[in-house]
């Protein structure tokens, strides 16, 4: 009588034993993706950051300029690493992982700058790209009116 007693003790312990692995599996696959989550948003928040920091510094760069080829001058000061093509008054600049400015292949994040310019203002369409998802993480438009060029020239 007592080994029947026994393994009804013995196959109760054993179910609830699997009950409480069951339940820490289950817990621990619930953290892990609340971990993995955490992770994404950070990454995010980073990338965000370094958008805002860098639209922000391009536009004032460009706000506090009095002629067009200032701009030009003091972007290619700002971003020596970055490819500037004169003649489409555009600027990309490419970043990595670490959001360190980097090469075209490296790249994970792409700044990119557009001006154009209509007697006088200068009008600035900022961007940057996740290149990985191909979207846009933050824009920025500037409308800057230049200093009349015959003022400069007195």
């Amino acid at each position: 009588m007592k080994e029947t007693h026994r393994a009804q003790s013995s196959g109760l312990f054993l179910m609830e034993l699997i009950f409480a692995i069951f339940f820490f599996s289950v817990a621990s696959a619930v953290c892990v993706q609340i971990f993995v989550k955490s992770h994404l948003l950070s990454k995010q928040a980073q990338a965000l950051n370094l958008a805002v920091s860098e639209c922000s510094g391009i536009a004032e760069a460009i706000t506090t300029s009095p002629d067009s080829e200032t701009v030009g001058l003091r972007l290619q000061d700002m971003y020596p690493e970055g490819l500037w093509a004169a003649h489409a008054s555009s600027l990309t600049v490419y970043y990595n992982d670490r959001m360190e400015p980097c090469l075209r292949e490296q790249g994970s994040y792409a700044l990119s700058l557009v001006l154009t310019k209509e007697t006088t203002l200068l009008y600035a369409d900022i961007s940057v790209i996740d290149l990985s998802h191909e979207n846009s993480i933050y824009t920025l438009e500037v409308i800057h009116h230049l200093q009349k060029e015959d003022f400069h020239e007195r």
